[in-house]
C-alpha cells in the first residue's frame, strides 16, 4: 500500500497525471542532464549560506528504497524548508550557535539536500507552491472582495470565479516570494520549472521582466491556453513582467514611438483601459480577462443576429458551459500593427526567444469571415491600409529599435511566401497590374488612349491583389498558423477533458480560414499572370489588342475570379465539414488527419487522402525506383538511406578530412581578406580585418572547442536536435511525419487493424539504428567540426560588429573594448537551444563546410526525389556542387564567377539596392555598417582570386621542375602504365625525394591540379589533331570539374545501363558493402592491415571481398613487374597508418630511374596477363605469381637500363620534340626503335615467368585440351569434343 504524504494536508491538490509524467521525464533526464545542458550561459550559482554545500561532491542517484522515501518526503520537507526560511526571516542570526540544528551564523539549518534530483526538484517547488496555496486559502476574503469589484459579466465567468476567489494569489505569492529562500537565489521557481520540466516550461525567459502585454512569449501562451478555457494563466504573465520591471529598475523600458497622428491615435486606443482596480498589476489582469469576455459576448450576439436557435445552447449567450468548454482565442491589443512588430521582434530575437505574433481576429471576426457575413478581401484590405498608415516604431528593453519600415518589409516577406514567391518577384508582379511602384507608392498611368484600360486593371488589382493586401494576408496567415500549432498543444495537454472538443472546433475554424486564404492568394497570383499578359500586349506596338477588347477581358477576369473564389470557399467548407463528421464518428482518426493536413500543407484533407498518404509514407520497393508522389516521401526508404549514409561515412578518416578542409578554409579567410584589401589599398578594411581575426584569437579557439564538444554531445544524444546536421524545418517535418504515422497506427489498432503498427515499428527500429551514436560517430564528428567552424566564424563576426558599433559611436577603438562588446554580440547569436542561428555566420560556415543551398542543388534533389533509383549514383550533390562553386571563386581570370563579379565595384559606385541584395544573399544584416561589411566581403573575394593566381603560377613553375603531378593524361593505357609504375596523382616532390599528396587542400588543390593537367596533357607525344585536342580538353574538364559535380556518379550509371557486366559488378560491390553497417570503416581498416593492391576479378564477390578486412587478405597480391615488390605497400607500419588516416600529405616513395624512363617516353606496353595468348585464361592467383616472377627475375629491368642508357634512349623525347617543332609528327612506338625493343623485352620476361609458374603443368594440360578440341572440331569428331570438355 502506497502512502501519499499529501493525504493529511487539508486543501492540497494531488499531483495530476500530467505532473507525474513530467516528473518521470525529469527522472529519465537525470543521468544525461550534465551532457545535455547546452545553452551558452554560465552555470547557476547557489549563493545560500546556511544550506549544506555539495560542491565538488559526486551526487549519485540513490537506490530504489531511498529514492522512494525521498519522493515520499519531498513535499512535506519542502513545507519544512519554508518554515525554516520564515523563522530565519523573523529572527535572523539570533540563536546560540551551540544549540542543535543551528549553524555558525545563528540561523536554523535545513534538512540535507536529497540525492535524487527529481525529489529535490519536487521539494524546492513545494517550498513555494504549498505555502502559496495555504496562504491563498487564508486570503479568500480578499479574493471575494476583488470579485465584488467586478460589476460586469466577467464576474460570472466560471474560470474567473475560480481564479478570483483566490484573491488573484497576489498577496499569497508576494508573501511566499519574500520568505522562501529558493526564491532569493537565482535558482528560483522558474529556473526549477525550466530545468526539470523543459517540455512544458522551457519557453519561460531567463528574465521575467522581458514579459509584458506585448511579448510574443505571452501571445504563444494565450494561443495555447485561451482556446481551452485557461486564458487567465496567460493573462498573469504580463503583470508579472511589469512587476519585475519595477523591481529591477530597468534602464530602458519598452515603449512605442508614434510617428504620425494615426499612430498616436492607435497608441491612445491601445493604452485606454477601463480602470477596474487601483492596483495597476491587478488592473492589467482584469482588463485582459474583460477583453476576452466581451469578445465571447460579441460572438454570441453575432450568432443570434444570424438566426441561431435560442432553444439550444449558444456559446457566448447561455451560461451553460464549463469554463474549459467556453474557451475563445481573443484578438490582442495592437491588432495588425502590433503583429507586424511582433514578427520583426521574433526574427531579430528582440525580447523574445520562442514567441508568436499576436492574434489579429476576434472570435466574432473569425466566425463572420468564414460564414461570409464579412468580405474577407475587404477585411484584409482594411487591415493592410491600417498597417501602412500607422507609422509607429518600437523600442525594446535593451534599446533595440524596430522601425515602421522594418515592420512593413517583414510583412511583405510573409506575403511573398504566402503567394509562393520571393519578395522581388512579388513586386515585379504588382508593378504592371496596379501601375503603382511598390518602392515609391506613385501611380503611373499611361497616355489617355489607354486610361480606360488601366482604370479597369487598377480596379481589379485594388480589389484582389496589391501590396497592402499581401502584407495583411501574410501576417494573418502567420498568426493563424501559430494559433493552430499552439492550440493543438493545449488540446494534447487537456486530453480527456471537455476542453478538447472546444479546442478542436477552434482549430478546425482556423484551418478553414487558412485554406481560404491560401486559395485566394494562389488564385490571384495565377490570374495576375493573365492580366500581366494583357498589359504587355497593350504596350507592344505590333499587338492587335484594342483597348475596348482589353476592358472586356478585364471584366471577364473579374467575374471569373469571383466565381472561383466562391467555389474554392465551398470546397474548403466541405473539407472542414468532413473533419467535423470524422470528429463525431471516428474521433480517434481526427488527430492523425489534422496533423497530416499540417504536414502536407493542406494536401491531405480526407480519410482517403490520409490512407494514401500513409501508404506512400510507408512504401518500400514501390518508392525505391520511381516515386510518383515525391511530395509524400517514404519514411521507410528514408530510414534505409540514413543507415546507408552512416555506413559509407563511417571511416575514421572521413571526419578528419572534413576537419582539415574546414581548417584550411578558415585559415584562408583572413589571408584572402588581407590580400584583397592590400591590393586595393583599402586600409580601413585592413584595420577592421585586423580586429576581426587577430584580437582575442585564444578566446576564439577556446569557445570554438567548447561549442564543438557540446555539439558532439548533443548530436550523439539526438542528431535531429542540432540544426547543423539537419535544417530545423526538415527535422520538424520528419518528426511530424513519424508522429503522424504513430498516431495513425494507434488509431488503426483501436479499429482492429494492426498492419500499420508493424510497418511503423520497423521504421522506428531503422531510425533508432541510424541514430545510434556508435554508428553515427563519423557523422556526429563532422557535425562537431561544423560546430567548431560556426563558433569560430561567429566570434570573428561578433568582433566585426563590435568594431563597427564603436566606430559608429565615435569611441576609441581598443582591443579590450572590442573584446568586451564582442562577447555580448556573440551571445546573441544563439537560439534558445544553444545553436548559433545568426544568418551571416550560417552562410559563411556553410560555405566553408560545402553545404550551402542553391538552385542547382535544389534541382538535383528534386530529380532524386522523383527518381530515387539514381540516388546511389548521386549521393552527395550538395557537397560536389559547392566544391565546384567555391573553387570557381578563385578563378584567376574571373570569368563565369558570379559572386566575384557582383562585388567588383567599390561600395561608392554601387547602387544601394544592389548592395542590399548582395548582403541579404549572404545573410548579412542591413541594420549594421553596410559599407564595412560589403568592402570586407569584396576584399576576401579579391583575395581568393589572388590565391588562385598564385596557385597557378606556382604550379606552372613546379611542373617545369618535375616536382608536381596532376590527375594524369587523357590516354587511359599510358595512364594505367604510369600508375602501375608507382606514379601517384595530385602529389608534389619533397626535398627528400619522396612524393606527398596535396589533396584535400580546398581550392588550392583544384588549381594546382588543373594547371598541372593542362601542362601535362599538352606536352604528350601526340600529333595535335582535332580528335587529340578534344580528348585532352575532355579529360581535363572531366578530371577537374565533372568529378566534383553531381555528374561524376553518372559514368558508372551509364556503364550499368549499357550492360557492362564489369562496371555493374564494381558498382554493386562498392554500394552493396554500404548496405551493412560500417562500410567506410571496414574498407579503411582493410587498407590498414593489407594496403597493397590485389589481383581482383571484375565480379561482385571479389570486389566486395577487396573492401572488407579478413576477406581482402585471402585475395592474391598485385606485384610490380619491374622489381617484384607488392604494388601500393608503403614502407613500415607508421607510413601505412599515416596514408590510411591522414587527409593530407600521404607519402609515396620516389620512383626508380628505370620506371621514370618508361613514364617519360610514354611507354604504354604492359604485360597482358588475362590469357597466355593461346586462349588459356589465367586465374588471379596465376597472374599474381607471374608478375612476381617477372619482377624477381630482373630480366626486364636489366633491359630497360640498357635501353635507357643507349644514345637512342637518352635522346628519345628530345629528338621527338625537335621533329614536332619542325612540323613532323612521328609514331612514338617505332621512333628510334626504343619502344619496340622494350615491348620485345617485356614479352620475353613474361614467357620466362610463365615457364616457371608453379601451376605450369595445369596450364599445359589446359592448353593441350584446347588444342585437341580445336583439332577434333575440324575433324567433326563430336564424341571426342564431348569427352575432352568433360575432362
Amino acid at each position: 500500500m502506497s502512502i501519499n504524504p499529501l493525504d493529511d494536508i487539508d486543501g492540497i491538490p494531488q499531483l495530476s497525471e500530467f505532473a507525474e509524467s513530467e516528473l518521470k521525464y525529469s527522472e529519465d533526464r537525470e543521468q544525461e542532464k550534465e551532457d545535455s545542458e547546452y545553452v551558452p550561459t554560465e552555470p547557476t550559482k547557489d549563493t545560500s549560506q546556511n544550506k549544506p554545500s555539495t560542491e565538488g561532491e559526486t551526487q549519485e542517484e540513490p537506490g530504489g528504497l531511498k529514492k522512494t522515501a525521498e519522493y515520499a518526503l519531498a513535499i512535506p520537507t519542502g513545507v519544512v524548508d519554508f518554515g525554516v526560511d520564515l523563522l530565519n526571516k523573523i529572527s535572523p542570526g539570533g540563536r546560540p550557535t551551540e544549540a542543535p540544528l543551528v549553524d555558525e551564523h545563528g540561523n536554523l539549518n535545513y534538512v540535507p539536500k536529497f540525492q535524487s534530483e527529481g525529489a529535490q526538484a519536487l521539494r524546492e517547488i513545494s517550498s513555494v507552491v504549498i505555502p502559496t496555496i495555504w496562504a491563498t486559502a487564508k486570503l479568500k476574503g480578499l479574493g471575494k472582495a476583488a470579485h465584488g469589484k467586478v460589476g460586469w459579466s466577467l464576474g460570472n465567468d466560471a474560470a474567473f470565479r475560480w481564479f478570483s476567489t483566490t484573491g488573484l494569489a497576489a498577496g499569497a505569492g508576494a508573501l511566499v516570494d519574500e520568505t522562501a529562500s529558493v526564491q532569493e537565489r537565482d535558482h528560483n521557481l522558474s529556473s526549477v520549472l525550466k530545468t526539470y520540466w523543459p517540455k512544458t516550461w522551457g519557453w519561460i525567459p531567463d528574465n521575467w521582466a522581458t514579459l509584458d502585454s506585448d511579448s510574443p512569449e505571452v501571445f504563444r501562451q494565450k494561443n495555447r491556453n485561451e482556446g481551452i478555457g485557461l486564458g487567465l494563466l496567460a493573462d498573469i504573465l504580463g503583470p508579472i513582467g511589469r512587476l519585475m520591471k519595477g523591481r529591477q529598475k530597468l534602464k530602458q523600458a519598452t515603449n512605442w514611438v508614434p510617428k504620425n497622428e494615426k499612430a498616436s491615435a492607435w497608441l491612445n486606443r491601445k493604452n485606454n483601459k477601463v480602470k477596474l482596480s487601483e492596483n495597476p498589476l491587478e488592473n492589467d489582469l482584469l482588463n485582459s480577462a474583460k477583453r476576452r469576455d466581451d469578445q465571447l459576448s460579441d460572438l454570441g450576439r453575432s450568432a443570434l443576429e444570424d438566426g441561431a436557435d435560442e432553444t439550444q445552447p449558444i456559446l457566448g449567450v447561455h451560461n451553460m458551459y464549463d469554463y474549459t468548454e467556453q474557451g475563445v482565442r481573443a484578438s490582442d491589443e495592437g491588432g495588425i500593427v502590433g503583429a507586424a512588430v511582433d514578427q520583426v521582434k521574433i526574427v531579430k530575437q528582440i525580447d523574445t526567444r520562442y514567441g508568436r505574433i499576436r492574434s489579429i481576429f476576434s472570435p466574432k471576426d473569425m466566425r463572420e469571415l468564414l460564414t461570409g457575413k464579412q468580405n474577407p478581401l475587404k477585411f484584409m484590405k482594411k487591415l493592410g491600409k491600417e498597417l501602412k498608415e500607422t507609422e509607429i516604431d518600437y523600442v525594446g528593453s535593451k534599446g533595440r529599435l524596430v522601425k515602421h519600415s522594418d515592420s512593413l518589409k517583414e510583412a511583405e516577406r510573409l506575403g511573398a511566401e504566402l503567394y509562393g514567391s520571393n519578395l522581388e518577384d512579388m513586386k515585379n508582379i504588382l508593378r504592371p497590374l496596379s501601375q503603382i511602384d511598390p518602392e515609391t507608392g506613385a501611380r503611373k498611368l499611361t497616355n489617355a488612349a489607354y486610361k480606360g484600360v488601366m482604370k479597369a486593371i487598377t480596379k481589379y488589382s485594388d480589389e484582389f491583389i496589391n501590396l497592402d493586401l499581401a502584407r495583411a494576408q501574410g501576417l494573418a496567415a502567420t498568426s493563424t498558423a501559430g494559433q493552430i500549432s499552439d492550440m493543438a498543444e493545449g488540446v494534447r495537454l487537456m486530453d480527456n477533458t471537455p476542453a478538447v472538443g472546444r479546442g478542436q472546433e477552434q482549430i478546425l475554424d482556423r484551418i478553414e480560414f487558412l485554406m481560404n486564404l491560401k486559395s485566394q492568394t494562389s488564385l490571384t497570383r495565377q490570374k495576375s499572370f493573365n492580366i500581366g499578359d494583357i498589359v504587355n500586349r497593350l504596350r507592344d506596338k505590333g499587338s492587335e489588342l484594342l483597348p475596348i477588347d482589353a476592358v472586356k477581358a478585364m471584366g471577364m477576369e473579374t467575374n471569373d475570379t469571383l466565381r472561383a473564389l466562391e467555389r474554392l470557399a465551398t470546397e474548403n467548407k466541405n473539407t472542414i465539414e468532413t473533419l467535423r463528421q470524422l470528429k463525431e464518428h471516428r474521433p480517434q482518426m481526427l488527430g492523425p488527419l489534422m496533423l497530416a493536413y499540417e504536414v502536407t500543407d493542406g494536401k491531405v484533407a480526407s480519410m482517403s487522402a490520409l490512407n494514401q498518404y500513409v501508404r506512400n509514407s510507408t512504401g518500400t520497393i514501390s518508392k525505391a525506383f520511381f516515386d510518383g508522389r515525391a511530395d509524400m516521401p517514404s519514411a521507410w526508404t528514408q530510414g534505409v538511406w540514413s543507415n546507408i549514409y552512416n555506413s559509407i561515412l563511417s571511416a575514421v578518416g572521413t571526419p578528419l578530412k572534413a576537419a582539415l578542409s574546414n581548417t584550411i578554409l578558415m585559415i584562408e579567410r583572413p589571408v584572402a581578406t588581407f590580400a584583397g584589401a592590400l591590393a586595393a589599398g583599402d586600409w580601413a578594411t585592413m584595420r577592421r580585418a585586423h580586429y576581426m581575426y587577430n584580437i582575442g584569437f585564444a578566446d576564439t579557439l577556446q569557445r570554438s572547442f567548447v561549442h564543438m564538444n557540446q555539439v558532439f554531445k548533443r548530436a550523439s544524444i539526438d542528431p535531429n536536435s542540432v540544426g547543423y546536421i539537419l535544417r530545423d524545418d526538415i527535422a520538424r517535418k520528419n518528426e511530424q511525419q513519424m508522429n503522424l504515422l504513430k498516431g495513425f497506427s494507434s488509431a488503426a489498432e483501436q479499429e482492429g487493424n494492426y498492419g500499420p503498427s508493424i510497418v511503423v515499428n520497423q521504421i522506428e527500429a531503422m531510425n533508432d539504428l541510424a541514430e545510434h551514436p556508435w554508428l553515427r560517430f563519423s557523422a556526429n564528428a563532422m557535425s562537431a567540426f561544423d560546430g567548431f567552424t560556426r563558433s569560430y566564424i561567429g566570434n570573428i563576426e561578433a568582433r566585426a560588429r563590435a568594431y563597427d558599433k564603436i566606430m559608429e559611436g565615435g569611441g576609441q577603438i581598443t582591443p579590450n573594448r572590442v573584446r568586451a562588446m564582442a562577447r555580448n554580440v556573440y551571445g546573441e547569436m544563439f537560439d534558445e537551444t544553444g545553436i548559433i542561428t545568426d544568418k551571416a555566420v550560417e552562410y559563411a560556415s556553410r560555405e566553408i563546410a560545402m553545404n550551402l543551398d542553391n538552385s542547382a542543388v535544389t534541382a538535383i534533389n528534386e530529380l532524386v526525389k522523383t527518381v530515387p533509383a539514381v540516388k546511389p549514383f548521386m549521393m552527395f550533390p550538395k557537397t560536389s556542387i559547392n566544391m565546384m562553386r567555391f573553387a570557381g571563386s578563385h578563378n584567376p581570370v574571373g570569368l563565369f564567377v558570379d559572386q566575384v563579379n557582383a562585388f567588383k565595384l567599390p561600395f561608392e559606385e554601387m547602387d544601394e539596392f544592389q548592395v542590399d541584395e548582395l548582403l541579404n544573399s549572404r545573410g548579412v544584416s542591413l541594420s549594421g555598417n553596410k559599407q564595412a561589411a560589403y568592402e570586407t566581403i569584396r576584399a576576401e573575394l579579391k583575395g581568393r582570386k589572388a590565391i588562385g593566381t598564385l596557385s597557378v603560377m606556382g604550379a606552372g613553375f613546379l611542373f617545369t621542375q618535375d616536382r608536381l603531378r596532376g590527375n594524369g593524361i587523357f590516354d587511359k593505357t599510358r595512364q594505367r602504365t604510369r600508375r602501375e609504375l608507382g606514379w601517384k596523382p595530385k602529389t608534389y616532390k619533397g626535398l627528400d625525394g619522396n612524393w606527398y599528396s596535396y589533396d584535400n587542400m580546398g581550392p588550392i588543390t583544384d588549381w594546382l591540379a588543373l594547371t598541372s593537367d593542362i601542362m601535362d596533357n599538352f606536352d604528350t607525344l601526340d600529333q595535335p589533331t582535332l580528335s587529340t585536342l578534344l580528348n585532352r580538353v575532355g579529360f581535363i574538364l572531366s578530371a577537374n570539374l565533372t568529378d566534383k559535380s553531381f555528374t561524376a556518379g553518372l559514368e558508372p550509371l551509364g556503364d550499368v545501363l549499357a550492360g557492362n557486366p564489369a562496371a555493374a559488378a564494381r558498382w554493386a560491390g562498392s554500394f552493396g558493402s554500404g548496405l551493412l553497417p560500417g562500410s567506410g570503416f571496414r574498407n579503411e581498416f582493410a587498407r590498414l592491415i593489407s594496403p597493397q593492391l590485389k589481383e581482383v576479378e571484375q565480379e561482385f564477390g571479389q570486389i566486395l571481398a577487396n573492401r572488407n578486412p579478413g576477406l581482402k587478405q585471402q585475395l592474391p597480391d598485385l606485384y610490380d613487374w619491374m622489381d617484384g615488390s607488392k604494388v601500393g605497400e608503403p614502407m613500415g607500419f607508421f607510413a601505412r597508418a599515416w596514408n590510411v588516416y591522414s587527409p593530407l600529405w600521404k607519402v609515396s616513395e620516389s620512383i626508380s630511374p628505370e620506371k621514370q624512363f618508361l613514364i617519360d617516353i610514354e611507354f604504354d606496353g604492359r604485360p597482358t596477363l588475362r590469357t597466355n595468348g593461346q586462349g588459356i585464361e589465367y586465374s588471379p592467383e596465376q597472374r599474381s605469381e607471374i608478375t612476381r616472377l617477372m619482377g624477381e627475375s630482373g630480366y626486364f629491368a636489366k633491359e630497360v637500363r640498357r635501353i635507357m642508357n643507349s644514345k637512342q634512349g637518352k635522346n628519345f623525347r628530345k629528338e621527338w620534340k625537335k621533329a614536332a617543332d619542325g612540323g613532323v609528327y612521328l609514331d612514338r612506338k617505332i621512333f628510334l626503335d626504343v619502344q619496340y625493343q622494350l615491348s620485345q623485352a617485356l614479352r620475353t620476361a613474361r614467357q620466362i615467368a610463365e615457364a616457371n609458374v608453379s601451376s605450369y603443368e595445369d596450364i599445359s594440360r589446359k592448353q593441350f585440351i584446347n588444342t585437341e578440341i580445336e583439332r577434333s572440331t575440324r575433324a567433326g569428331d563430336v564424341q571426342r569434343v564431348l569427352d575432352l570438355q568433360r575432362n
